[in-house]
């Protein structure tokens, strides 16, 4: 059995990117939790993650080339109920710097694009009896489904520290069984989320299911994070690090890998023992984070930084300014998905989104 330090679950996607800082379109592996579990891996951390693919087109390339680049653990059940999901990104570099936005419909074919599916209980069950479970510290999860609770409760033996990344303050307000389970939790908020008072309505929904996080952040992109630590209401603010954006998608969860990696190496027994001892060791810690955040805004892509930049020169947590300062807008764009697609397929693809159409 493949040991682990970190399992995910939750989404894997196929990311479609359109950005007129190249030519044509860019086909990637994607979605929050495969983008976090990827980090990791080039961080040094053996991960897994258990999600669900289409056994379509899109499904097929994405285990192909997890497969060719052996690096990640995925246990993917493989459904013909649905498609895999897939996320277009739109990504624009102008005088004013990068920005992005997301779609759910292809501009081409008009379809509406398959969003996340949770593994079944029976697969799930099934398939966590082939892992050793023994060296997970982390698991860590963006989607609540029946299915989660098997993890949970496989893992919650062995006191495994618990991560949740809900895909928006919404999401966490309508899926809350699983927050009580919940250790660390961050949350990626707008600014007008801030000015809404967001972090009074967090401390009342934890005062309601009276539980409240050894750790929980609340990320608002290049404006910083608020955190608040030891179950307690008060929060306290990080400033954000000003830099020129290439394309901020994947930025958070950078962040949320490098959180992580510094839980693992400094936090285990004091997130375990509910009591984090230094908030100075902490603020480095997301100081560090925010700065791999940056760091991946100069490329396009969530797996952009990956693709550019050599593992061992990322591994060092000395100089990632000087990475930062020296670094090009050139982009290395690598596409290794769809490019060898059988052309005596019976069906036609999108020629952007890969769904088949209807002939």
């Amino acid at each position: 059995m493949n040991k682990f330090s970190v399992l995910g679950y939750g989404l894997t996607a196929l990311d479609i990117i359109k950005s007129n800082m190249v030519n044509g379109i860019i086909y990637d592996i994607g979605g929050t939790c495969f983008n976090i579990a990827n980090n990791l891996n080039y961080l040094g951390e053996k991960t897994a993650i258990i999600t669900r693919l289409g056994a379509d087109i899109a499904g097929e390339e994405i285990i192909r080339v997890v497969e060719d680049e052996d690096k990640i653990t995925l246990i993917a059940q493989k459904t013909r109920v649905g498609k895999t999901p897939r996320i277009i990104e739109v990504q624009r570099m102008s005088v004013k710097g990068g920005r992005h936005y997301f779609s759910f419909k292809c501009p081409q074919c008009g379809a509406f694009l398959p969003r996340y599916m949770s593994p079944t209980i029976d697969w799930t069950r099934a398939q966590l009896a082939n892992i050793d479970i023994n060296d997970i510290k982390i698991v860590y999860f963006d989607r609540v489904a029946p299915s989660l609770k098997i993890v949970l409760n496989r893992l919650d033996k062995r006191n495994t520290i618990k991560i949740y990344e809900p895909c928006n303050i919404n999401y966490l307000f309508r899926n809350d069984w699983a927050f009580p389970e919940t250790d660390v939790l961050k949350l990626a908020v707008s600014k007008n989320d801030i000015e809404n008072k967001c972090l009074n309505k967090i401390n009342q929904f934890c005062r309601e299911r009276n539980h409240f996080p050894v750790l929980t952040l609340v990320t608002i992109g290049e404006e910083g994070v608020w955190y608040s630590i030891n179950q307690r209401e008060n929060w306290y603010y990080l400033k954000g690090i000003n830099s020129n954006i290439i394309d901020s998608c994947g930025a958070g969860d950078w962040f949320s890998a490098i959180l992580i990696r510094e839980i693992l190496d400094k936090f285990v027994d004091e997130i375990k023992n509910k009591n984090i001892e230094s908030e100075k060791n902490l603020m480095r810690s997301l100081n560090l984070a925010q700065k791999y955040a940056v760091l991946s805004c100069k490329f396009i892509g969530a797996r952009g930084l990956t693709n550019n930049v050599a593992q061992k020169k990322i591994q060092s947590k000395n100089n990632i300014g000087e990475i930062i300062n020296e670094l090009s807008i050139t982009q290395k764009i690598n596409n290794k998905l769809f490019v060898n697609i059988n052309n005596k397929m019976n069906y036609k693809l999108c020629d952007m989104c890969k769904l088949e159409l209807k002939l």
